[in-house]
């Protein structure tokens, strides 16, 4: 046989042996298709969770995303062996149930801020599947010119977010210039719940003209926090006012642990009628301002907590307590509470409905004490905080009164906050 001849006839062979071999992988897998259907039919008969309606699966399901099941892992939205991630791998079943469930992917948390391609894909297909619910999205790192990505985030997801934090460091200073202009623009018609806090002690946002522009994109907002991090605009620079209507509690300036003063000036831009709960705490707030902002507002407000400025006297704190009646629960942190205290006695039509009385200072005095006593014995409060810097020890005399009041049904702290000495 020549070699030509011979070269066709295996020629011939291999196409032969390549369409068996295909043949063989068609059947394949359609067995394993037919495996995976008798498998599935297997399963919907031995699996308890499979004779559930889809209703009840969904509710188990749901029941594995309280907060124990999360562990101190800022990847956990990435990580397959968490939930809802965990119930992708375990069967078809359970892949089914997890995917016609909204409600397990209604929270995304994404961590570092270095964003790649992987993020938009991994954010897209997270918000695929939380399919049209409000959904609440976590954003933690440090700020990078990638930054804008995750902002790109917020403008395609906006419409959807119920809830958005963002907690945000700065990076090293020759890697990145102070400060970062935070620009939103786009809308958030069902966000409820706001919380932006910086790693940093200087502010971050330099103009807080954005912050306001936020919360007139975000008309349903209830509750907002916004802590380390903005400038207060320019006095040449116009700043349209804003009426809020629905904002029920603001907390604004710095952690507890930093000791700088924050910006809080966009309150003088702001009315805020719904205000039920202010935290102001180490602000650079002037007084007339704030009194302004209680004067136009008229807020219900029914918890205050005030750290003001070194520079504060006691008698633009007094003229805020006279615009705000309505209040039950107040803390003070302002050093010397001398003044404050004997308002609360002489004066009884000054904040009427005070039930919890917090007061912070840094070396209590026996006239303050006193004074402590008098207003326990005609206010009706339920709970009483008397926080000090420094223990200061008095005799029977001066803590005798307060543990009576104490066995009467005050609930009391007097002393440093870890040790009480009634």
């Amino acid at each position: 046989m020549s070699r030509v001849a011979l070269a066709t006839e295996l020629r011939a062979h291999v196409n032969e042996l390549a369409s068996a071999i295909e043949a063989q992988r068609v059947i394949l897998r359609g067995l394993v298709t037919q495996h995976k259907e008798a498998q599935r039919k297997l399963n919907s008969l031995v699996d308890p969770l499979a004779r559930l309606p889809l209703e009840l699966q969904s509710e188990i399901f749901m029941l594995c995303l309280t907060p124990a099941a999360y562990p101190e892992d800022r990847y956990l939205n990435r990580d397959t062996r968490q939930a809802p991630n965990v119930f992708l791998g375990v069967s078809q079943l359970w892949r089914d149930v997890a995917l016609a469930t909204p409600r397990l992917w209604a929270a995304l948390r994404v961590a570092q801020l270095q964003f790649s391609c992987y993020f938009h894909d991994f954010c897209a297909l997270w918000m695929q599947r939380a399919k049209h619910i409000p959904v609440s999205l976590t954003l933690y790192g440090r700020l990078q010119p990638g930054f804008g990505d995750a902002v790109e985030l917020l403008h395609a997801y906006g419409p959807q977010l119920r809830e958005l934090t963002l907690q945000l460091g700065m990076p090293p200073e020759d890697e990145f210039e102070s400060g970062y202009d935070l620009e939103f623009d786009a809308a958030f018609p069902l966000l409820k719940t706001l919380d932006i806090q910086f790693w940093t002690y200087e502010p971050t946002i330099r103009d807080a003209t954005d912050w306001i522009a936020f919360l007139r994109a975000a008309p349903a907002l209830l509750q907002c926090s916004l802590q380390n991090g903005f400038y207060i605009p320019e006095d040449d620079v116009e700043v349209e006012s804003l009426t809020h209507t629905s904002l029920q509690r603001l907390c604004l300036g710095h952690a507890e642990d930093h000791k700088t003063e924050n910006s809080a000036g966009v309150l003088r831009y702001l009315t805020l009628p719904a205000l039920q709960e202010l935290r102001l705490t180490r602000f650079d707030l002037m007084d007339e301002q704030i009194i302004e902002f209680f004067v136009r507002s008229a807020p219900p407000l029914e918890s205050l907590r005030l750290i003001p400025p070194s520079d504060w006297y006691d008698q633009p704190i007094i003229e805020c307590f006279k615009l705000i009646p309505s209040l039950e629960r107040l803390t003070l942190d302002h050093g010397y509470p001398l003044a404050i205290l004997q308002v609360l006695t002489t004066s009884p039509d000054i904040l009427s409905n005070l039930r919890h009385l917090t007061l912070v200072c840094g070396l209590p005095k026996r006239r303050d004490y006193d004074a402590v006593i008098i207003v326990l014995g005609v206010r009706s409060l339920k709970s009483f905080r008397f926080y000090q810097e420094i223990m200061v020890l008095y005799g029977e005399d001066v803590m005798g009164p307060l543990r009576e009041l104490a066995k009467n049904g005050v609930d009391m702290h007097v002393g440093p906050k870890g040790h009480n000495l009634i």
